[in-house]
């Protein structure tokens, strides 16, 4: 029977992220395309809501069959807060210290201007909690449920599958990219699908050993790391009225 108390819980804390980036949809889309109207704000939610739902009802359906828990917030430890802010500033680092010097300076302002105009609670919310509970919770664990019956070697399943939910994270974000309008390079791609397969990894890597709840403290602090250090105007200077 499906654990309806599990599917409120994960529904209740995504809902915070879905309310957010549902909000700054409408600011991103007046931002990327002025000629375009935004769908109405109860139809950008019943969109995010369809597809987080659809997760976890995934998840619930396979997270203990894959070995995984629900959250209990007692996962989270010093460790777990190093191990964060490390990911972050390797993150952080590539892409203010590699990727920035090779972008032309319309793709940086456009990139900059979509990442202020989503905002930082819609980034630690939704990228924190709904991601998490998407890409970790609900694929990783069905993706690990599926290779248990490959790989009889549990230590090893979980590498493939943290790899392979990973790597689609990964490519969740390629189309981003395009919608920005920007000259997408093979320095960006290899940006995008590196650092977000690290920080998936990672994040898959404490799901499996401290839970879910570790997973989204990790994510929430990547977009926190990140969000200082765009507040100090790391990088190139930057042309808000860039179109």
């Amino acid at each position: 029977m499906m654990n309806v108390q599990a599917i409120i819980l994960l529904l209740s804390l995504s809902l915070p992220g879905m309310l957010f980036m549902a909000r700054s949809e409408k600011r991103l889309i007046q931002f990327l395309n002025p000629e375009e109207i935004p769908p109405p704000l109860w139809l950008r939610l019943v969109n995010h809501f369809v597809i987080v739902i659809l997760f976890i009802i995934l998840g619930v359906s396979f997270y203990q069959r894959a070995g995984f828990t629900l959250p209990s917030f007692t996962g989270i430890h010093t460790a777990t807060i190093l191990i964060s802010v490390v990911t972050a500033l390797i993150h952080v680092g590539y892409y203010y210290l590699i990727v920035v010097k090779r972008m032309d300076e319309r793709s940086y302002n456009r990139v900059e201007r979509s990442r202020r105009e989503t905002g930082i609670f819609a980034r630690v919310l939704y990228g924190g909690i709904v991601e998490e509970i998407m890409f970790r919770f609900g694929l990783l664990s069905f993706i690990m449920w599926a290779l248990a019956f490959v790989f009889q070697n549990e230590l090893f399943g979980f590498w493939i599958a943290n790899l392979a939910a990973a790597f689609l994270f990964a490519l969740a974000h390629v189309p981003g990219m395009h919608q920005l309008n920007i000259k997408v390079t093979v320095n960006l791609y290899v940006y995008s699908i590196s650092m977000n397969m690290l920080v998936g990894i990672v994040c898959g890597w404490l799901f499996w050993t401290n839970g879910l709840e570790a997973a989204i403290v990790c994510h929430m602090l990547f977009h926190i790391v990140w969000y200082i250090f765009e507040s100090l105007n790391i990088g190139k200077p930057m042309n808000l009225t860039e179109d």
